[in-house]
């Protein structure tokens, strides 16, 4: 498995005084454009002040953006999981043929302790289905990274319009030929 290398940190001598004062506002605007390039794949750049210095953070080809690797066995398996999770996000199951592999295993998070095995393409495509399709639900992305042929969806779950009728989850997710082979579904618990 290849990791990703870690930014390069390049020590920068402070500036003038007055170029340093408006740093944090430029640091705040960054933030907020850096969460709008994570969505387009851009490459990160960030300026940070500490003692006096001012580092550089960059790299030489962005490795992981948004935490997924961008080689294109990643950028495929992160292609398929963005299919995946808008079949929930549009209450649309007909995309999951296309996306389920014939030998497909879901290990669920009900029941407790140990959850449900669902085995094969129809078995898959049916539990998704009733969950795709469930009145009265939501769900709410949080992320979707992949590494290679794996892969991680974060969501909440949402049932009513109380927080506390939600609960938080992910699903761990492997690929295989441009098919789901397997999930993982987890849920924090009380």
């Amino acid at each position: 498995m290849r990791h990703a290398q870690a930014p390069q940190i390049a020590p920068v001598e402070a500036p003038d005084a007055e170029l340093v004062q408006p740093l944090a506002a430029v640091q705040a605007a960054r933030a907020e454009a850096r969460v709008h390039r994570l969505f387009e794949r851009s490459a990160i750049s960030l300026d940070f002040c500490t003692n006096s210095h001012i580092y550089a953070v960059t790299t030489r080809e962005m490795a992981m953006t948004s935490g997924s690797f961008n080689d294109a066995e990643s950028v495929r398996t992160e292609a398929i999981l963005q299919r995946f999770n808008q079949v929930f996000l549009s209450h649309d199951p007909t995309a999951l043929p296309d996306l389920v592999a014939d030998d497909c295993v879901i290990e669920n998070s009900q029941p407790a302790p140990d959850g449900s095995r669902h085995e094969g393409k129809d078995a898959c495509i049916e539990l998704w289905t009733q969950i795709a399709t469930m009145a009265g639900i939501q769900f709410e992305p949080e992320s979707i990274i992949a590494r290679g042929d794996r892969g991680e969806i974060r969501w909440r779950l949402v049932w009513g319009p109380e927080r506390a009728s939600s609960v938080r989850g992910v699903n761990l997710m492997r690929v295989r030929d441009g098919r789901i082979v397997e999930a993982q579904g987890y849920v924090k618990g009380a």
